[in-house]
């Protein structure tokens, strides 16, 4: 009996992974655009709490994306994870833009549970113009290349973690991709180490970024992903975003 729970926890454990790694897998955004994704588990287990769910609008064209990382770790994270992918799906794809985290967050915060939370980061790019908008909810500061400058500048943080503060509100930073921008999100797996500075992480993950502008954007997601100095240790996901000149 023991032995057909374990099979039955482990094919639960594949389940969840497969579908979180499903709903994380970018679109195709045609000519002059690139996404990449690339996702890391906690101590080589089979899921974890780290996802990206995608919408195209069918009338505008534009991409959305959220990058999630809901609380805990394990079958407990991706359980809310899976769970928070559903409703945060059907949000992204039917709301105006500034309503997503609010409508989010009242989600995670009915269930109720000082341990149920989740960090995220909400975008919207226009693929025709290269305009996008984004909000930061308690989440690692999101980062973007720009070519013209040859530095990269962080977005700060719009407004708190999800969960905690039903009636919260987060404002939009307003910027624009043009051909050689790059835009670079993480979870805090990718800059989080005990006893230094997130600075420190963020200082870290800048400078290998800075090798990709020099070798190109292409499998860049994967490249910063093996680099993570504590590899192991927690959830890490890695969203890149990139313009080249059309074809």
């Amino acid at each position: 009996m023991e032995m057909f729970r374990r099979g039955e926890d482990r094919r639960f454990s594949l389940d969840l992974a497969e579908h979180l790694v499903g709903i994380s897998t970018p679109p195709d955004l045609g000519d002059g655009w690139a996404c990449e994704v690339a996702v890391a588990l906690a101590d080589d287990a089979a899921i974890g709490g780290d996802f990206t769910v995608f919408s195209i609008e069918p009338t505008s064209g534009c991409l959305r994306a959220m990058i999630v990382d809901a609380s805990g770790k394990g079958a407990e994270a991706a359980t809310r994870a899976v769970m928070l992918a559903g409703a945060v799906s059907g949000l992204l794809a039917e709301l105006p833009l500034v309503s997503v985290l609010p409508a989010v967050n009242r989600h995670v915060a009915r269930l109720g549970s000082d341990e149920n939370f989740a960090t995220a980061v909400l975008l919207e790019l226009d693929l025709t113009t290269g305009v996008f908008e984004l909000s930061v909810a308690g989440h690692p500061q999101p980062m973007m290349f720009d070519a013209s400058s040859g530095r990269w500048r962080t977005f700060e943080v719009t407004g708190p973690a999800l969960g905690f503060l039903p009636d919260a509100t987060w404002h939009l930073h307003s910027d624009q991709l043009d051909v050689g921008d790059a835009l670079l999100v993480v979870t805090d797996g990718m800059i989080e180490v005990p006893g230094t500075d997130l600075d420190v992480g963020v200082d870290r993950l800048v400078g290998q970024a800075e090798h990709l502008v020099l070798s190109g954007w292409d499998g860049g997601a994967e490249k910063l992903l093996g680099q993570r100095r504590r590899a192991g240790s927690d959830d890490a996901q890695v969203l890149l975003l990139s313009r080249r000149a059309s074809r």
